[in-house]
C-alpha cells in the first residue's frame, strides 16, 4: 500500500506487508499490478460547492492492516501463507476460529465448505475494503447482477472403469514412476524446461548457430494442437459450468483446496488437513477462428527418490469463451 505525500518533496510513501516480506526474501516477489484508491480521502465542499482546501489537515503516512492481503496463498512450502479474514485465522494447514473473548481461540480440520462459504466470503470484504477507484459499466442493464453460474456443484464419480480401468490399466503409481518436471510433457511449453542444446554464435555457413554439439533430448515436448489436447481431455469424465452472468473483461479467481484425511483413521471423527493445489498455465489454444481455450492443470508436487520434483496431475479446468 502507498500514500501520496507533498508533490514537492516526497511523492509516494510505499511499505511491503508482512506476506510480501516474506515473498521477498525466497526472492519470489512480482509485482505485476497496480491499484489506486481514494480511502483516506475528504470530499468536503464548502458553501460555494467547491471542494475545501485540505492542505491544513493533518494526515498519517500509510499503515498496514488484515485487509491489505485479499485472497490466501501458499508459501515456498506448499503450506497456505498465514491470513486473518474476519473471525478465522489460517496459518498452515490450521483453520482457527477466534472467538470474540479475549485470548479464547478453537481449531478447525480442514474443511472445504468453512473455505468456500465462510471464509470466501470474507474475503470479499477484504477487496471492498481497499475502496479501489475503478470505471462503471454504463452498458449494463442490470448493475447488480454482474456474476452467476448455471450451477454451483459438479460432482465425478470414481469406478472400477474410470478414470482408470482396473482390469486394463496399472491403477498403483509410484513416486519414481512419475515423470520429473524436466520430462513431463505438462512443463514443456515453459522456456525453462524446453530442449535448448548449446549452439554457436552466428556465422556465415549458419546464420541461426549450430548446435555444439549431438545431445539427447530427455523432455517431452508440449501439445500445440488444441485437437490433441482435446483427445487427451475427452478420455476423462468432465463437467461444464457456464458463467451466464458476468463482466465484460471476464477477470476470474480460481483457486482449488484439497481435504485431506489421514488414510490410517477409520473413526468417524477423523481429522483432515487442507491443501491448496498447485495450478499449471499451459496456455491459450484457438480453437475455431473467434474462440480460444485456456487450459490449466491442477495436481499436486512431490520428489521422488532422487530429490527430483514431479507433478501429479487431479484435474484439468479449461477456460473457454465457446459457446455451448
Amino acid at each position: 500500500m502507498a500514500g501520496i505525500l507533498d508533490n514537492k518533496t516526497q511523492i509516494m510513501d510505499v511499505f511491503i506487508t508482512p506476506l510480501g516480506r516474506s515473498q521477498m526474501a525466497s526472492g519470489k516477489m512480482n509485482i505485476e499490478y497496480a491499484s489506486f484508491a481514494d480511502k483516506s480521502i475528504v470530499y468536503t465542499s464548502s458553501s460555494s460547492g467547491a471542494l475545501e482546501n485540505l492542505a491544513d489537515r493533518i494526515y498519517f503516512q500509510a499503515a498496514s492492516s488484515e485487509y491489505d492481503q485479499i485472497i490466501y496463498e501458499i508459501d515456498s512450502d506448499g503450506s497456505l501463507a498465514p491470513f486473518t479474514s474476519g473471525e478465522y485465522k489460517i496459518n498452515g494447514q490450521d483453520i482457527i476460529y477466534v472467538s470474540s473473548s479475549a485470548g479464547h481461540e478453537m481449531s478447525f480440520t480442514g474443511s472445504i465448505d468453512l473455505v468456500a462459504e465462510t471464509i470466501s466470503a470474507n474475503v470479499l470484504k477484504h477487496f471492498k475494503s481497499q475502496k479501489i477507484i475503478g470505471t462503471r459499466d454504463l452498458f449494463r442493464e442490470d448493475k447488480g447482477s454482474l456474476f452467476h453460474l448455471s450451477h454451483t456443484t459438479a460432482s465425478f464419480t470414481a469406478t472400477n472403469t474410470s478414470p482408470l480401468n482396473v482390469y486394463e490399466e496399472n491403477t498403483d503409481v509410484y513416486l519414481d514412476d512419475l515423470p520429473s518436471t524436466f520430462q513431463s510433457s505438462m512443463f514443456g511449453h515453459l522456456p525453462n524446461f524446453q530442449y535448448l542444446p548449446p549452439i554457436t554464435k552466428p556465422w556465415q555457413d549458419h546464420p541461426t548457430g549450430s548446435e555444439l554439439g549431438v545431445y539427447s533430448r530427455i523432455n517431452t515436448p508440449a501439445i500445440t494442437e488444441w485437437s490433441t489436447l482435446e483427445k487427451y481431455i475427452d478420455q476423462f469424465e468432465h463437467q461444464r459450468i457456464e458463467f451466464t452472468e458476468t463482466s465484460r473483461d471476464n477477470n476470474l479467481i480460481c483457486q482449488l483446496f484439497e481435504e485431506v484425511f489421514d488414510p490410517y483413521d477409520s473413526s468417524t471423527s477423523a481429522t483432515s488437513t487442507l491443501e491448496k493445489l498447485a495450478i499449471i498455465d499451459y496456455g491459450t489454444f484457438s480453437i475455431k477462428t473467434d474462440s480460444t481455450a485456456h487450459v490449466f492443470f491442477a495436481g499436486k508436487m512431490f520428489r521422488d527418490s532422487a530429490g527430483c520434483l514431479c507433478f501429479a496431475n487431479i484435474l484439468t479446468l479449461v477456460f473457454n469463451d465457446e459457446d455451448a
